[in-house]
């Protein structure tokens, strides 16, 4: 038996049991847990095939998924998934490949590339190649040809459809993208303008209508954005927390709108307008069962939105969404499921008829 320990965003520190046989072969594993506070969940594996291979693995929810092996075909049988049938042939190219009732199948040149791909809706793909490897066109029976070059360090140069638009590309000497063009348009990008930590950065795109350039935090960010278009400069402001995500943006117009966390989750929105006057407003707020999943979505004019799901399966079951001020109950909805866990029914309790 080994253990992994991380630590999750929460703080908290997470375990996962790993258990293997004599053979090496993982037979059983847990989800994450906190030890000592939470019981641990097992997802095991079986090998019962004459030649070692993995046949059956159980999940904590008591789901199954089973495979059977026929010379090159492999079919794996799931509780809450459609059956998948995977052939190949001697030298391991999967030949097709179905689930459910769609079937995809492949077809391969000499050097073993795919170059040929028959769709479920029986939509051809037709791909050609360098010696390199790189594709040099594909023929689509929906969208017609499309063709490809490439310099001499298999950077993409230029592609054309089958209206015959061609988009260029170019690089610069140390094979950072550069710009592109189509049309008589062009978006060129720059990188490691003399700013503080802008090294390996896009820190300015210009194209047809103006530019914008970038600023970044220590840590990779963005925190200011400014548009220049024409003789107008339109400027954002961000600010990031520890784990970089975003904790305020400064529209162009001074208004602030702030996002606050909880240990993991986004909790809630507020947005303070700069016009001297207005208190700082809610405009968003969430709550969260232990599992993460959002229980209540609640808008800065009351209305709410709550959600419920499966324990075992984190399914959506229900939806209900009421006004704030009347606190009537505008939508309500019940989700059902087959065992493959597609949704089969949908009853609205807010509109039976």
């Amino acid at each position: 038996i080994s253990k992994k320990e991380t630590s999750g965003k929460d703080g908290k520190v997470y375990t996962e049991d790993f258990t293997y046989d004599y053979l090496g072969r993982l037979i059983s594993q847990t989800d994450p847990y906190i030890s000592s506070v939470e019981t641990p969940k097992y997802t095991t594996l079986e090998y019962n095939d004459p030649e070692g291979r993995l046949t059956k693995v159980t999940k904590p929810n008591g789901n199954e998924v089973t495979y059977f092996y026929n010379r090159f075909t492999v079919t794996k049988t799931s509780t809450d998934k459609p059956i998948e049938i995977a052939t190949s042939n001697a030298l391991g190219q999967v030949l097709s490949q179905t689930i459910g009732d769609l079937t995809t199948s492949y077809a391969y040149n000499e050097s073993g590339r795919v170059s040929d791909i028959t769709e479920p809706s029986g939509n051809k793909v037709r791909l050609d190649y360098d010696r390199a490897g790189n594709i040099l066109s594909k023929i689509d029976s929906n969208s017609g040809k499309i063709t490809y070059a490439y310099n001499l360090i298999g950077n993409l140069t230029s592609s054309t459809d089958a209206r015959g638009v061609t988009i260029k590309y170019t690089y610069y000497q140390d094979g950072r993208f550069h710009k592109y063009s189509a049309n008589g348009e062009e978006v060129e990008y720059f990188y490691d303008e003399n700013q503080a930590n802008a090294k390996g950065k896009v820190t300015k795109i210009k194209d047809n209508t103006g530019e914008v350039k970038l600023e970044y935090d220590k840590r990779g960010n963005v925190v200011k954005r400014t548009q220049l278009i024409e003789n107008y400069e339109i400027k954002f402001e961000y600010a990031h927390d520890s784990m970089n995500r975003t904790r305020q943006i400064i529209y162009p117009d001074g208004t602030i709108v702030s996002y606050i966390y909880n240990a993991l989750e986004l909790e809630t929105i507020k947005m303070l307008p700069n016009d001297g006057r207005s208190k700082e407003l809610k405009m968003l707020g969430f709550q969260y069962d232990e599992t993460q999943n959002k229980l209540t979505k609640t808008f800065g004019n009351g209305v709410v939105t709550e959600y419920t799901f499966d324990q075992l399966n984190g399914q959506l079951t229900s939806y209900k969404l009421t006004t704030g001020m009347t606190k009537r109950v505008e939508e309500h909805k019940k989700y059902f499921y087959d065992t493959s866990g597609n949704m089969t029914t949908i009853n609205d309790l807010a509109n039976p008829w």
